[in-house]
């Protein structure tokens, strides 16, 4: 716990000491180091203590969008703090503020080259002397310290030359927002075609994408992108002739039209489905984005001395809401965790118990509160376990999930499968499911099969779960055994053909796709019926000894 709060740490301040400092003697400097320090530390403590405490929790579900929170209120706070030590008091200059803005991106889009440059060096000079079999300066290139070393170092030169080279990095800036300035208008009339057409087509073509909102909301964050690189800091004379100015206006006030489209794409998707982490902070940020087209609307709307002379107001008020609101999701105040386990909860406690619905039902549901919402969902699962009787349905499979130390087994190697192989001929016959016209499963196979010289060391395991079925498959008058496995490792069947040609042998091998209602269905269609075959238009080519398959174009 620690050790990753360390980690955070050694991120978080050090950027924040490298980009602000002006004098390493200024009281101001270190107050606001202490300011980043105790946030940072809280946030970091409270998402380390959600990610675990519970057994066999992916951490990486929590601290992930973490890390991507973290790293967003890191950007927002940054001006602010800079804006302290440049005036010596706390300062809301927007002109400031969106210089030094602008300036951290570019610096760190700077030091990210100069890191993925030197990470292509190290490559270079290690292949270089691979060639030479130069092993030891080869391995010393790759070495974890080396690599380390290199990439501070990079980091920082690549954070001095961006706070040093100003005049390089407003030059850099000019061109970017030259880029900007240029396609804003087409932007613009893009947004307002789109809202122009909804009346025409309607909103089903929308949802059917099935990621509409995604979509909906690139669009807003480009539009805002836009408009706050050409209007700047608010100083500069009006970009565009009047004309422009009223497209993009109007294009502004369509931001809320995207915001509430966003918003109800969202709806729909917890309504069906239920919270998870995604959807939440997806909703989050719509609500921000929701936000700013408001406020943008307005600011368009009241362009009539200069134009949006509200963009800074409205920035500056959004900005602090979003760093509020990013400090609430990663403490006890907004808990991402919690609210994605009452949610689930209420849905799995509201659905039926069906017996194909079972698979999925474990894998989306049950897998997902154990596993991945950390100790909220972990104890929620607990507490409905406790609510329930211990026949019951739904409590047999929650206590499983609970009893499974990972999502995911390791999947065992061979000589791992062969050493814990069933030996007894009985308990194999009562593990493998036979289809009713079995009919060729002799002595003789199953001894073949027991003594592991047929492969498929899958179903000699205690666990497995596989089914055999019999089928002339290539047609030429003489039936063939199926054997598949149906397991945790693979969501369909893997199955193998035998044969007998004096002996019993490996023939052919295939995939079976997963099915909607899991591998209860699957067994049931297995067990149903032969399987469907279907000829090939056209036969393998031989060519050169070698058989060639001919792929027809309606394939």
């Amino acid at each position: 716990m620690v050790r990753y709060i360390g980690n955070v740490l050694v991120l978080a301040v050090p950027t924040v000491m490298l980009l602000s400092v002006q004098s390493w003697l200024a009281w101001r400097f270190w107050l606001n180091t202490a300011l980043v320090f105790l946030l940072f530390t809280h946030t970091a403590s409270w998402a380390l203590y959600t990610a675990t405490g519970m057994p066999g929790l992916e951490a990486n579900a929590v601290l992930t969008p973490f890390a991507i929170t973290q790293a967003a209120l890191l950007f927002i706070l940054l001006p602010f703090l800079q804006c302290h030590l440049l005036y010596q008091r706390w300062q809301l200059s927007y002109p400031s503020l969106f210089s030094l803005a602008w300036q951290n991106t570019l610096t760190l889009l700077l030091m990210l080259v100069f890191v993925g440059l030197s990470w292509l060096v190290l490559h270079l000079g290690a292949s270089l002397f691979a060639l030479i079999k130069l092993t030891l300066l080869q391995e010393l290139l790759r070495e974890k310290a080396v690599i380390y070393l290199l990439t501070g170092l990079m980091v920082g030169l690549g954070i001095l030359l961006g706070r040093t080279q100003y005049h390089a990095i407003y030059v850099l800036r000019n061109i970017v927002f030259a880029m900007f300035k240029g396609l804003l208008p087409l932007l613009a009339l893009i947004a307002l075609g789109f809202v122009l057409s909804l009346p025409f087509t309607g909103l089903e073509p929308l949802w059917a994408t099935r990621h509409a909102a995604a979509i909906l909301i690139s669009l807003q964050l480009m539009l805002l992108l836009f408009v706050n690189a050409v209007a700047q800091a608010g100083t500069q004379a009006a970009p565009y002739n009047r004309l422009l100015r009223y497209l993009i206006n109007a294009a502004l006030c369509s931001l809320p039209v995207f915001a509430l489209l966003a918003l109800y794409a969202i709806y729909l998707r917890l309504n069906q489905y239920g919270m998870t982490q995604d959807r939440l902070y997806a909703l989050l940020l719509a609500l921000v984005l929701a936000a700013h087209a408001i406020g943008y609307c307005l600011a368009a709307l009241r362009s009539t001395q200069g134009w949006l002379p509200l963009l800074g107001k409205v920035n500056i008020s959004l900005a602090f809401a979003a760093i509020l609101l990013l400090v609430a999701v990663n403490s006890p105040l907004l808990d991402v965790q919690r609210l994605t386990a009452t949610s689930q909860i209420a849905r799995l406690q509201a659905s039926a118990v069906d017996a194909d619905e079972h698979n999925y039902r474990a894998e989306h549901d049950l897998y997902h509160l154990r596993f991945q919402t950390g100790r909220p969902g972990y104890q929620a699962l607990q507490q409905r376990l406790e609510q329930l009787a211990p026949d019951d349905a739904l409590a047999i499979e929650i206590a499983a999930a609970l009893a499974k130390p990972s999502r995911y087994r390791q999947y065992p190697t061979d000589e791992q499968k062969a050493a814990l192989a069933i030996t007894e001929l009985a308990s194999l016959k009562q593990q493998i499911i036979q289809a009713d016209w079995v009919t060729i499963a002799d002595d003789v196979w199953w001894h073949a099969l027991l003594t592991q010289q047929l492969g498929m060391l899958n179903c000699l395991q205690t666990d497995a779960s596989c089914l055999l079925v019999q089928q002339d498959l290539n047609q030429d008058g003489q039936d063939e055994l199926i054997l598949c496995a149906l397991g945790e490792f693979y969501h369909g069947a893997e199955c193998q053909v035998y044969r007998f040609e004096n002996a019993w042998q490996n023939e052919a091998s295939f995939y079976l796709p997963s099915v909607q209602g899991g591998h209860h269905r699957l067994k049931q269609q297995l067990l149903a019926a032969p399987l469907q075959t279907k000829a090939r238009n056209y036969p393998d080519i031989l060519f050169n000894e070698r058989s060639v398959r001919v792929n027809p174009i309606s394939d």
